[in-house]
């Protein structure tokens, strides 16, 4: 059980609202299972996890009209819109590694797939949330108004292509798969290049979330754990589709920490 409490002042990033407090209590659960073998060049094992967050739905059993409230688009109004948060959010999330070659082996080659999906809705369709939504696209880890967001990347695409102001993402699923190769694995530092192809997309709401319409991304990158810095990578990826009218094209990732 978690409580949290916004505050916006002249926030122009986010449509809904730009000035006002809003508030949310958040009920929620999470089934993981995790076993890999090295969280630094895993060569075997899988990690699991299902997570379901919720709001009480209060909205439901009051007599307020919130249809006028959301059509009324004043300010006042969009302060009692949200003066009170109410979503549910549901995540899962799976990766698995195979050695392709001797997995005690120095040298194995590994196969990792990956697959996410993630849905934000509402108990009541005048309030959708403004906040815990997707940011979709780019390296996963920066973007021009990520204020309360969820970053997701999607390598081959700026960052936040898929989720571009005014187009909020309630849902959205990535599917990767990479090739990993060590290059050199000491306590001092951990090297290895990676090559991958990779789908996803976002969606502006629950019921338009449709898996199998995915934009598509292919590329290579290299990661490298530093025991004084951390990990650290670079990737390069091609978006081989067009998002908004923008073909994905050639783009540089760079990883600072955990990926996303």
């Amino acid at each position: 059980m978690s409580y949290q409490w916004y505050s916006l002042k002249n926030w122009e990033y986010l449509y809904y609202m730009n000035n006002g407090v809003s508030n949310s209590i958040v009920f929620g659960l999470t089934l993981a299972r995790n076993s890999i073998d090295n969280p630094l060049y895993t060569r075997k094992g899988s990690s699991f996890s299902l997570s379901f967050h919720a709001t009480p739905p209060a909205s439901l059993f009051g007599k307020k009209d919130w249809k006028a409230l959301s059509e009324s688009g004043t300010d006042a109004s969009k302060r009692e819109l949200y003066r009170w948060i109410e979503y549910w959010k549901l995540k899962f999330q799976a990766r698995t590694y195979t050695p392709l070659t001797d997995p005690d082996g120095r040298w194995t080659l590994v196969l990792m797939t990956r697959a996410d999906i993630g849905l934000l809705g509402s108990w009541n369709k005048h309030l959708k949330s403004p906040f815990e939504t997707f940011y979709v696209g780019g390296d996963g880890m920066s973007g021009s108004y990520t204020y309360a967001t969820e970053t997701i990347a999607l390598r081959g695409y700026e960052n936040g292509a898929f989720t571009p102001w005014g187009y909020e993402g309630y849902a959205y699923d990535r599917f990767v798969v990479e090739l990993h190769f060590p290059l050199m694995l000491s306590q001092s530092a951990t090297i290895y290049p990676l090559v991958f192809v990779e789908a996803g997309n976002a969606w502006t709401s629950v019921k338009k979330f449709n898996p199998f319409d995915m934009k598509r991304s292919a590329g290579a990158g290299v990661r490298v754990f530093l025991p004084m810095l951390g990990m650290l990578g670079i990737d390069w990826g091609y978006g081989f589709d067009t998002v908004f009218g923008k073909k994905g094209g050639s783009n540089f990732h760079f990883v600072l920490g955990q990926e996303f």
